[in-house]
């Protein structure tokens, strides 16, 4: 009866190996709140070979684009770079990567949201659920890119979100007006400072997306929105 029972173990254990060298695939979409200077065209690894082409929007958000997940999670942006002359490869190009994010295991859609950023990477990247479950209809996401405390003042509604942080809220469910009154602000030595302000209509049927960010061209504080279908 040993050896049966030896057979077994060995062949979980290998298949456990096998497990955990698949990667993982994933539909992502893509959404640049503003744009590192000379990458507005980024480069994505299918599933197989070769790699999107995927010139960035701050007005769109595009895909889905599938793609496969290292074996530590991550998911990454490249650039696209000539081989230098005289290296001893086949390729005519290679992709070192230039922005990273890790997408959680179960995540059904998940949206890669990307501001410029200064070091190692040109992108600093964030990852959000983008499913209608997790992200319902009249509901706002606030994506917080800054090293600041931000908070937003819709209506009668009041949201804050730590730096490098996501929150979410829903105006309608506070606010009985059809327009809203907004301002968004950051906090600076204890002090409160207005950096947008706007009129919202007061609706259930859409969703949107919202990013807080300093200005890499300016240093100010900056804010985007772009509604999701």
């Amino acid at each position: 009866m040993r050896l049966p029972i030896v057979l077994l173990l060995f062949m979980a254990v290998i298949f456990a190996s096998q497990l955990k060298a698949e990667e993982r695939l994933v539909d992502v979409y893509i959404y640049a709140a503003d744009y590192a200077k000379e990458h507005k065209t980024v480069y994505l690894a299918k599933p197989n070979n070769g790699y999107h082409e995927i010139g960035l929007s701050r007005a769109n958000i595009y895909g889905p684009f599938r793609s496969k997940v290292s074996e530590d999670g991550k998911l990454r942006l490249c650039e696209k770079q000539l081989v230098p002359p005289g290296a001893e490869v086949k390729v005519a190009y290679f992709y070192p990567a230039i922005a990273e994010a890790r997408i959680p295991v179960g995540m059904s859609n998940p949206l890669l949201v990307l501001v410029p950023a200064k070091g190692e990477m040109s992108y600093r990247a964030l990852v959000l659920d983008s499913s209608i479950t997790d992200f319902p209809m009249g509901s706002y996401k606030l994506v917080n890119f800054s090293s600041r405390n931000v908070r937003g003042v819709i209506g009668r509604t009041l949201t804050k979100v730590s730096a490098w942080n996501i929150t979410s809220f829903n105006p309608s469910k506070g606010n009985e007006d059809d327009r809203l009154q907004v301002r968004f602000q950051y906090e600076e030595e204890g002090r409160w400072f207005t950096f947008g302000s706007t009129t919202w209509a007061n609706r259930t049927d859409k969703r949107t997306l919202l990013c807080a960010y300093i200005s890499q061209d300016t240093g100010r504080m900056k804010i985007r929105g772009i509604p999701l279908k």
